[in-house]
């Protein structure tokens, strides 16, 4: 049987490879209109 520790390791230090590419996380944004039918002109980002 192999070393426990080498089958518990991956686990507990996951590779940095799981991800293909680190991008930017999305972003929220709003507008408010004067209608429920306006376009909004102006979008603004969402602070957390």
């Amino acid at each position: 049987m192999r070393n426990p520790l080498q089958l518990l390791l991956p686990a507990l230090i996951p590779s940095w490879n799981f991800f293909d590419v680190i991008a930017p996380s999305p972003r929220v944004e709003y507008a408010l209109t004067g209608s429920a039918g306006a376009t909004p002109e102006i979008w603004r980002a969402a602070q957390a």
